[in-house]
């Protein structure tokens, strides 16, 4: 270069060093170069230097553009009415068959602009965030050259085109969801069904979420002890006012009463203790549904009740349910397998420096000879946690490992401990205030940029916030 200066050019692309460099960026910049009135031909080449760094080379071609056009390139179509190649130069911009969403909201995605230098990678991000709204059957782009507009001339080396184009995106919403009835409910009202499902009145129409929806209210209703109805979903489009009517088929069937609970397996802990927490039990006084849907949750608490209790081998099988002949009784049944019934034996620590194993002992909720809580065990792992918190080790890893001592018959517990590095505070936010200022917030707060993170002093910030009233 002869009269731009080499740090001038630089100023203008974004291209900086061991910072990438994709497609989208280097179009952006051959943009600025030719649009800065300092040159009137720019090109990029990228040369690999490794697998993990390149070299670009900028060909810059100095001088003002003249009011004059360059000779069209070879590339651009003889026909003005046939759609050129990219890059293009837009001259007009347009957002065709929107009717519910409004122009403003999806030109706001588009980031091409009236007179950019503008590459098929660019088009495809715009459409890519229009359809990123949701709402859209379809999204795609026309474009149409304008002969009535040459290309500007610092603009003539890289337009495949010698005419500016009109970039029309085409919309095809989906139809938003009119009615929606039920046919065949009897037992549960609309407004319970309604508020299960996802799709509601006015929302694009889905037809996955249709189907999912009907299953929604398929678990409602087994939720209610329904446990034979089946529900169909039909959909109506009216192509005119763009709306999606839906109906559900439902066939209810009997309201099947769980009758009994069984637990086959079970023998050193009484079916009472395990029914006390389940959502699916025998009524004392009045006959209650079978909740399909709450099973696998019960089974969860089944489990939890023996590791509770020292049980720590101990499986649930599964789970199966019988009818009465005419479907108004159900006995679940839940197979397990108990398993021996463990105690706690000796606790020992690796890897730690900052505690003695006195120190790390004290956050222990359990005590030798007791028997093994998988509840007590999680919390002693947590105080463990809550200790290097305290010392601003919040990626301290804990990793328990148990083995069975068959001497002692017990179960000895290692904790393997990597204590990391120490955590500071960088800098300290408040949020959702509304009319507050946030300075009453920050003053409350003992945690302050630089610190050493601790555990007491963030519980003891929650604590004086919330004396703000």
């Amino acid at each position: 270069m002869k009269t731009v200066s080499e740090d001038r050019a630089r100023g203008i692309v974004s291209a900086k060093l061991w910072a990438p460099y994709p497609a989208a960026a280097q179009a952006a910049d051959i943009t600025a170069l030719l649009g800065s009135g300092l040159f009137t031909g720019a090109s990029i080449r990228v040369v690999d230097l490794s697998t993990s760094a390149v070299r670009v080379d900028f060909d810059l071609t100095e001088g003002v553009p003249q009011a004059s056009y360059g000779v069209r390139p070879s590339s651009a179509p003889a026909d003005p009415h046939a759609a050129p190649p990219p890059p293009w130069v837009l001259g007009e911009l347009e957002v065709s068959g929107n009717r519910h969403v409004k122009r403003g909201t999806i030109r706001a995605q588009i980031k091409g602009r009236k007179g950019d230098l503008y590459e098929r990678a660019d088009l495809d991000r715009d459409i890519q965030a229009v359809i990123g709204l949701g709402g859209f059957e379809r999204v795609a782009a026309d474009v149409t050259p304008l002969p009535e507009r040459p290309v500007p001339g610092h603009f003539a080396s890289a337009s495949a085109s010698p005419w500016q184009v009109r970039l029309t995106f085409l919309i095809e919403e989906k139809p938003l969801v009119g009615k929606v009835e039920f046919v065949g409910r009897k037992e549960l009202t609309k407004g319970r069904l309604i508020d299960a499902m996802t799709l509601k009145k006015d929302d694009p129409f889905d037809r996955v979420k249709l189907r999912d929806d009907a299953d929604k209210v398929l678990d409602a209703y087994r939720k209610k002890g329904y446990l034979r109805a089946t529900v169909e979903p039909a959909v109506v489009i009216d192509t005119a006012a763009n709306k999606a009517d839906l109906t559900f088929t439902v066939t209810e069937g009997p309201r099947s009463k769980l009758a009994a609970v069984r637990f086959v397996g079970a023998g050193k802990v009484k079916p009472k203790k395990l029914l006390k927490d389940l959502k699916n039990k025998p009524g004392w006084l009045f006959a209650t549904p079978l909740s399909e849907p709450d099973l696998p949750e019960d089974l969860k608490k089944v489990e939890k009740v023996y590791k509770d209790k020292g049980f720590l081998d101990m499986q649930v099988l599964g789970s199966s349910v019988t009818f009465n002949e005419a479907a108004t009784e159900a006995t679940l049944t839940i197979q397990l397998i108990e398993g021996p019934q463990y105690r706690y034996g000796d606790t020992t620590f690796t890897g730690h420096t900052l505690y003695v194993s006195s120190d790390l002992a004290k956050a222990l909720e359990y005590r030798k000879g007791k028997l093994f809580s998988q509840e007590k065990f999680d919390l002693s792992m947590f105080g463990i946690q809550q200790l290097y918190a305290e010392k601003g080790r919040l990626r301290a890893g804990i990793v328990p490992e148990k083995t069975f001592n068959a001497g002692t018959g017990l179960m000895d517990v290692r904790f393997d401990i990597s204590e990391g590095q120490p955590v500071y505070v960088d800098h300290v936010d408040v949020e959702g205030y509304k009319t507050t200022k946030a300075w009453v917030f920050t003053r409350e707060i003992t945690l302050k940029p630089g610190d050493l993170f601790r555990i007491s002093k963030l519980k003891r910030s929650q604590e004086k916030m919330l004396n703000l009233g």
